[in-house]
């Protein structure tokens, strides 16, 4: 069952950033009933290397998304809080083992079907690959897992990055995201 082709040809989609205070939930509060898809920042790469995802749910978010009935996709980053930055050495085990993927992408669908959410949203960046390759087979791979679960993939890239091969990637996405601010 798609759920995406039963809504509208036109999805509001908003990302959820609950380390921005009281912003985010009150955001969330006022606009909630004007989307239909958030992307909560709540899934991240454990910095012990061990290939394994570190959930940071907020129950007054996720309470709030219940209650105004939206389609919850967290967003998967492999932001280093202690570096406060995008960590490429994180995810780099992940993209170029197949055998921690395999498990990684499994604890992923079990995850996301425990907490019954509708997919997710990719976000990885400054990755150190040397090509864009083990993303795009990650990206395949995940999506063919999620697909059998009848869960929903997005994933954020950023424009003029050769960390992406978009004309692959839009094949192993429902969405794709173009982050295209200026920071």
């Amino acid at each position: 069952k798609n759920w995406l082709r039963e809504e509208s040809s036109f999805l509001r989609c908003s990302f959820y950033t609950p380390w921005s205070g009281s912003k985010s939930i009150n955001s969330l509060e006022k606009y909630g009933d004007k989307i239909s898809v958030v992307f909560p920042e709540w899934f991240f790469i454990d910095t012990s290397n061990t290939g394994k995802i570190e959930l940071r749910i907020d129950s007054t978010g996720l309470a709030q998304m219940r209650q105004k009935k939206l389609r919850i996709m967290p967003m998967l980053t492999n932001f280093n809080s202690s570096l406060k930055d995008f960590d490429g050495n994180l995810i780099h085990p992940i993209l170029n083992n197949l055998a921690t993927q395999k498990i990684f992408i499994q604890n992923l669908v079990d995850t996301l079907t425990k907490y019954k959410f509708s997919g997710i949203n990719i976000d990885f960046e400054e990755l150190k690959e040397s090509s864009n390759r083990p993303l795009s087979i990650f990206q395949k791979n995940l999506y063919t897992q999620l697909h059998a679960k009848g869960l929903i993939v997005t994933q954020d890239v950023a424009v003029n990055d050769n960390d992406y091969n978009l004309k692959e990637l839009i094949n192993y996405n429902d969405y794709v995201i173009l982050m295209a601010y200026d920071e």
